[in-house]
């Protein structure tokens, strides 16, 4: 009888540890997803086995990244306008062989 006065107690404590795991956010969950892939041809790694542990542990239900609007700080308000003249750079190729040796010219020789 005096074991289970030390025992209950200390069961009631630890059983929310065990049943409620902190479940990951959706992003945490793609990095652990990728990781898993990444060292799917080890699976006995260390490196697969925490991924696949934590995974299965907190991504049964992930947390939806919250719903905020963009704002974008690096980007003026108003367009910023230089003079009454619309300044437009066309490129050119210094020669025609610069396009046949370079695959993305194609862009620009175009």
């Amino acid at each position: 009888m005096r074991w289970m006065r030390f025992t209950l107690p200390l069961l009631l404590l630890i059983s929310p540890l065990a049943f409620g795991q902190k479940q990951y956010t959706e992003g945490a969950c793609l990095l652990l997803q990728h990781q898993m892939v990444q060292f799917s041809n080890q699976p006995n790694s260390h490196n697969y086995q925490s991924a696949k542990r934590e995974f299965d542990n907190h991504c049964q239900n992930p947390i939806p990244a919250p719903v905020k609007d963009l704002v974008l700080t690096n980007i003026p308000a108003k367009p910023v306008t230089v003079g009454s003249v619309k300044n437009t750079v066309t490129t050119k190729p210094v020669n025609a062989a610069v396009c046949s040796l370079v695959k993305y010219a194609q862009v620009i020789c175009a």
